[in-house]
């Protein structure tokens, strides 16, 4: 098939796709829509204070082959590759409801969010409600209702319980991009073979054939799990026009006072989970975060946050004396079997080839140590020998000395 040929069809069947973006992407239309994604929200981030929580969204970058001359390096992002970026918000399903696309990968991801329809027209999500949004985005209240997590490092017990729950809502956006690179590998996983000018129409495609093979129930698990972003930057500050600062730390101050348990909340149907959705962490407690004083540390007792103990008081010896091998307790035996010879350690007698063997080695005593069946030290000079010069004499001179192993050797000895 001519080039020609192919370059029409992907053009026309591109254009025949994006025409029903609209039909396809779109807000929640009724007030139930919204609150079935308000409660699926809050089935992702178990926890009653995420249930004003319509949508979470991020930007993805897709690779392009630039166009020549000097703007080419206008598409260059952060990591230094060729990009187009794509800012998109999905639901609780990783339906996305909202894209943008077209923006130079050089661009921060909140200046695209300023000049996107979403914030420019503040129609999206109704009064009260907000959207989640990764570090790179300001935490806004107006125009557009954005909670952010807390900046590292993150102090105080409260805020790292709302990051945490704030994560596993928030992930699903990520999860939708590595679900939709996963499906269209060709176009997302190497640099794009058309024009840069095409390139949103091919993106807005994608994202329409994703949501419709989601409404199908065709649900692909991601392998190309987008990378969260690092940056805690909150781009230009002229966005920031009312700062949602307060909601958030009110939202943090409700997830520490209604704090649940996890797996009580109910899980929405069909909602592809990532690893941190499947956690069970156990509730945060003060005395496990905070920094422990200077105190002495070991690999064995890494959980341990006081005083190690005296080594003299886990000593079995004195306890256990009338016990056999074979009978005494995991302390003494470490799970080994009762064949293996004992050996000294700084606990007294353990069982060879055990940690308190080889980690806790009984004290080396300063000084040289004389070994039992060392023999005597040699009597100088020796008996029944005499000393004779020797031949060799000690010169400056190079081959003045006929062995250099013997030249300062001023010892020949004869018997008598």
């Amino acid at each position: 098939m001519p080039r020609s040929t192919v370059h029409r069809i992907v053009h026309r069947v591109a254009e025949e796709v994006v025409a029903i973006r609209h039909q396809v992407i779109h807000l929640p239309n009724t007030p139930e829509d919204l609150e079935a994604v308000c409660r699926g929200f809050a089935g992702l981030a178990r926890h009653r204070a995420f249930l004003k929580a319509a949508g979470a969204i991020d930007g993805c970058h897709v690779r392009i082959k630039p166009p020549s001359g000097p703007d080419g390096q206008c598409y260059r992002n952060r990591k230094l590759f060729p990009s187009i970026i794509l800012q998109a918000v999905c639901d609780h399903q990783g339906r996305f409801i909202d894209t943008y696309v077209g923006w130079p990968g050089s661009v921060h991801d909140a200046r695209v969010l300023r000049h996107s329809p979403l914030y420019r027209r503040s129609m999206y999500p109704p009064p009260g409600h907000f959207i989640l949004a990764d570090g790179g985005y300001p935490c806004l209240q107006h125009p557009l209702p954005l909670i952010t997590p807390y900046k590292r490092p993150v102090r105080g017990v409260g805020a790292q319980r709302f990051n945490v729950h704030h994560s596993r809502a928030r992930s699903i956006i990520e999860r939708a991009f590595g679900m939709m690179k996963t499906r269209f590998r060709s176009i997302f996983l190497q640099a794009l073979e058309v024009h840069h000018i095409f390139v949103p129409h091919v993106i807005t495609a994608c994202a329409i054939l994703h949501n419709i093979c989601l409404g199908v129930g065709d649900i692909m698990a991601p392998e190309d799990e987008h990378e969260e972003d690092d940056a805690e930057d909150e781009g230009e500050h002229g966005l920031e026009t009312v700062s949602g600062a307060p909601w958030r730390d009110q939202l943090s101050a409700e997830v520490s006072a209604l704090e649940e348990k996890p797996g009580s909340s109910q899980r929405h149907p069909g909602v592809h989970e990532g690893h941190s959705a499947r956690l069970n962490l156990p509730p945060f407690s003060k005395s496990a975060h905070t920094t422990p004083r200077a105190v002495n540390k070991s690999s064995l007792y890494k959980g341990y946050n006081g005083e190690l103990p005296d080594p003299s008081t886990l000593d079995p010896k004195a306890v256990y004396a009338d016990f056999k091998p074979g009978s005494l307790p995991l302390i003494c035996t470490m799970y080994l079997s009762p064949d293996k010879p004992l050996v000294d350690s700084i606990f007294g007698k353990v069982q060879a080839g055990s940690i308190l063997s080889y980690q806790h080695p009984p004290p080396t005593p300063d000084g040289f140590i004389t070994q039992k069946d060392a023999p005597p030290f040699p009597k100088v000079p020796p008996e029944g020998y005499q000393l004779k010069p020797t031949d060799y004499i000690c010169a400056n001179k190079p081959g003045t000395a006929a062995s250099p192993l013997t030249v300062c050797d001023f010892v020949a000895v004869t018997p008598h």
